[in-house]
């Protein structure tokens, strides 16, 4: 669709919060496309007055009615199809109407609330998360907290990085906690959107896990949130391939008991296997595996995919049983 799209349109999809307000901008800079449509229309209008008085009422007397029928017909059919299709790339697709709703969502409920947030002390932010939590566990529905939610951790994240979320920020907040991939342009704040969805999934009592793609990332993104998931009353942990690697030094469970954890697809991958060939579930390191949010997706779920995680142990008993109980055998069918 971009092809048919002018200049300035995008900028209309920043910024409107209906699909009505995006179709009339693009109706208005159709340009050539109208044109062409008005033509077939013209055409369509004469055929039909043309079968309506007769080729003999309009002075075609060398026309015949059903070569009229029939070329209306085939012409009518081309100028449905083309105004349908015509319509079709006015209209904002279905994830543009994601997003306006979602605009609609943060104009109406999250920005009107910045003001009275702004207000608190820090003690009084961070106990909005207990707050928020009775609610829930008194019956409330998520909808009913999640404004006030994104709200305050647009204001931590204001007070403790000087950084106060953009719109768009809170538009893939949402996005990444109704479980969907979210799409964002370099220069947007993609490694800060996660707050948003991690913020809501702790609030549910569910771990959340942040893969991003080498341990570098890790640590610098698990340290940028550290403050702003402080100020709201959760715990940030992170893990690194050279930190506690057999997860023997208590490091990796601490890490993995607070509230996020930050680590490489490699691993979280390489621990989940280490835990299972462990002989107590007391021994896991690893936490329920609630919900991840998974930075450059297409990196790690289809480049780092195509390495597989290997990973071997002891063997456990005696080895030469297997050789005694096959001599035993061996006599037994000699037998």
């Amino acid at each position: 669709m971009n092809w048919l799209l002018c200049v300035g349109d995008t900028d209309i999809l920043r910024d409107a919060t209906s699909a009505a307000t995006v179709f009339w901008y693009r109706a208005r800079r159709g340009g050539l496309g109208l044109v062409w449509a008005g033509a077939l229309t013209a055409v369509v209008v004469l055929l039909a007055v043309l079968l309506v008085l007769g080729p003999a009422g309009t002075g075609l007397g060398w026309l015949s009615r059903n070569g009229v029928a029939v070329a209306l017909t085939l012409v009518g059919l081309g100028w449905a199809g083309y105004l349908g299709w015509l319509a079709f790339q006015f209209l904002p697709s279905r994830n543009d109407r994601v997003v306006l709703a979602h605009r609609r969502w943060v104009r109406s409920g999250v920005d009107p609330l910045e003001a009275s947030l702004q207000a608190l002390s820090d003690e009084q932010l961070r106990a909005k998360t207990a707050e928020f939590k009775a609610r829930l566990a008194e019956g409330a529905a998520l909808d009913d907290i999640r404004a006030e939610a994104y709200a305050c951790v647009r204001e931590a994240s204001r007070r403790a990085r000087n950084h106060r979320q953009f719109e768009c920020q809170l538009i893939g907040g949402k996005v990444l906690e109704e479980c969907n991939v979210a799409e964002m342009r370099t220069g947007e704040g993609k490694t800060i959107v996660c707050h948003l969805a991690a913020y809501m999934k702790a609030l549910e009592g569910k771990k959340v896990h942040i893969i991003t793609h080498n341990d570098y990332l890790v640590r610098r993104d698990a340290e940028f949130a550290q403050p702003i998931f402080e100020l709201v009353g959760l715990r940030v942990g992170y893990i690194q391939s050279q930190v506690d690697p057999g997860g023997v030094e208590g490091v990796r469970r601490e890490a993995y008991a607070a509230d996020v954890t930050y680590g490489t697809n490699a691993e979280f991958g390489f621990d989940y296997l280490r835990d299972n060939m462990k002989e107590s579930i007391e021994r896991y390191v690893q936490r329920e595996l609630h919900y991840a949010i998974v930075d450059e997706v297409d990196s790690i779920l289809i480049d780092e995919s195509r390495t597989p995680l290997i990973i071997s142990g002891p063997a456990e008993g005696a080895v030469n049983l297997y050789k005694t109980v096959n001599e035993v055998m061996l006599r037994l069918l000699g037998e």
